[in-house]
């Protein structure tokens, strides 16, 4: 009996669990704040192990308000712009930071986040009533190798400088998916406390 209820109690955490990702970089973010004034920390990880020298550089979200914060070590605003011509989504990502750091022999500078690293503290704020439950995002890497790794919507003339885009959830699940989560858990509880009296 203490098996069924620990499968259901395991189905019922699954649902609410993210997949895990092959996917070269992923993107996630944490929301605080209340209506009206949201804060959005985006984690960074890049994935490509397979690559070591390819560090990301470039990482842009949209659509948020402002900058509230960047990671410490060298990141810095570099302000709105489209990103369409490298062949991402037809959008302006109104939100960008740059690895200040300087490019030597086109490697990216040692601020970037290479592989097997993820960074926190990309902060913006989001001015909604509701908060984002996902947020666009691109993002360029560079190496004095070549990128062959897929995934990716662009890569120069060398292939050395890839770019990639996706869409990030969120990690706080909405008020109204945590109401359902503590229904189904204490569901479980009454039934628990019935079968132990009986």
């Amino acid at each position: 009996m203490r098996m069924k209820w620990m499968a259901a109690a395991l189905a019922l955490s699954g649902a609410f669990a993210g997949e895990v990702s092959a996917a070269p970089v992923s993107v996630t973010y944490t929301v605080s704040g209340s209506s009206g004034d949201w804060t959005l920390d985006f984690s960074v990880t890049n994935n490509m192990t397979g690559f070591p020298g390819q560090g990301i550089y470039y990482f842009i979200v949209q659509p948020n308000d402002a900058i509230t914060g960047s990671p410490a070590g060298g990141w810095v605003d570099a302000g709105n712009a489209p990103y369409s011509f490298a062949g991402a989504a037809d959008a302006t990502y109104n939100t960008a930071w740059i690895a200040s750091g300087v490019f030597v022999n086109g490697g990216p500078p040692d601020e970037a986040i290479f592989p097997g690293r993820t960074l926190s503290g990309f902060e913006v704020l989001d001015t909604s009533a509701k908060a984002p439950t996902s947020i666009d995002w691109v993002l360029f890497s560079s190496a004095q190798s070549v990128y062959d790794g897929g995934g990716n919507f662009y890569n120069n003339d060398s292939g050395t400088n890839p770019g990639f885009e996706g869409t990030a959830t969120s990690l706080v699940p909405e008020p109204s998916t945590l109401a359902i989560l503590g229904i189904g858990l204490s569901g479980l509880l009454v039934l628990a406390r019935g079968r132990r009296a009986a």
